[in-house]
């Protein structure tokens, strides 16, 4: 999925979503290992962790080849601190 992140924009609910279709935009904690799109200037992930101490601004991809083994997928949602929070989504069959 090449897209544009400057594109997503938050629906009624604050959720971000695609231009084309509207639809909440899928979000994975991202490998930076296997992202080789990515050229990781503000990265998280690059040090191997992904807690909030680690110094960057990005730790997620829309990319699922990309994705970290055993995170779960979420949505990205516009809270009243006037940031953008993660929202979970409940996997269905397992398999996402």
């Amino acid at each position: 999925m090449s897209l544009d992140i400057s594109k997503l924009a938050p629906d009624a609910e604050g959720y971000l979503c695609l231009p084309d279709t509207g639809g909440r935009v899928v979000f994975h904690v991202c490998d930076p290992a296997k992202n080789f799109l990515c050229g990781k200037e503000m990265c998280r992930g690059a040090g191997g962790g992904e807690d909030e101490g680690e110094i960057g601004f990005c730790s997620c991809t829309m990319e699922a080849a990309f994705r970290k083994e055993g995170t779960r997928l979420f949505h990205k949602r516009l809270n009243d601190e006037g940031y953008y929070g993660r929202e979970y989504i409940e996997e269905v069959g397992g398999d996402a």
